[in-house]
C-alpha cells in the first residue's frame, strides 16, 4: 500500500513540478525574445537559449519608417532562419522567414505549424514582442531573434 501511496505522490509532485515550470516559462517568455549571443560567422547570429532582453529593443518597431528590413541569418538548433520585415509608415504589414531546416521530417513538420502563427502573431501584435509557439521554442526564438533584427535597421 504504501508503495501505491509512494508513486501517486511522485506523480503529483512531478505534476507540480511541471505546471510551476511551465508558468514560469509564459510569464518569463517575452522577456527571452529578441537576445543574441556573439556572431558564428558574418552576419549569422546565433539565438540565445535565455536571457533577459534589452528592453529598449525589445519589441519595437520603427516609428514611420517604410521598406523592407531584412534580418540577421539566425542559427538555431535545427537549421538557420532569416526574416525580412515590410514596414508602411512604421506598422509591419508582412514578414517573411527564409529557413533552412536540418532535412529532419520532425523540423519540418514543427516549422510549417510553427511558422504561421509566430507570423500573425508578429502581425497583430505589430512587434517582436510576443509569446513563444507551445512546442516550437528554438524555432520561435530564432525567428524573433531575426526579426528584431531587421527592425533595428529600420530605426
Amino acid at each position: 500500500m504504501s508503495t501505491v501511496r509512494s508513486n501517486i505522490f511522485a506523480a503529483v509532485a512531478s505534476a507540480a513540478v511541471l505546471v510551476v515550470g511551465w508558468e514560469l516559462g509564459t510569464a518569463s517568455a517575452s522577456s527571452t525574445v529578441g537576445t543574441t549571443t556573439g556572431t558564428a560567422s558574418a552576419g549569422t547570429a546565433t539565438a540565445a537559449s535565455g536571457g533577459a532582453a534589452s528592453a529598449s529593443a525589445a519589441g519595437t518597431t520603427a516609428t514611420g519608417k517604410t521598406g523592407s528590413y531584412t534580418g540577421e541569418t539566425v542559427s538555431y538548433r535545427y537549421g538557420r532562419i532569416t526574416v525580412t520585415a515590410v514596414l508602411s509608415n512604421g506598422k509591419l504589414t508582412d514578414v517573411t522567414a527564409n529557413v533552412v531546416s536540418d532535412g529532419q521530417g520532425r523540423s519540418n513538420s514543427i516549422n510549417s505549424q510553427a511558422l504561421p502563427i509566430i507570423k500573425s502573431r508578429v502581425l497583430a501584435a505589430n512587434s517582436s514582442d510576443v509569446q513563444t509557439v507551445s512546442g516550437a521554442t528554438y524555432t520561435t526564438t530564432a525567428y524573433l531573434t531575426s526579426l528584431q533584427s531587421a527592425l533595428d535597421k529600420a530605426k
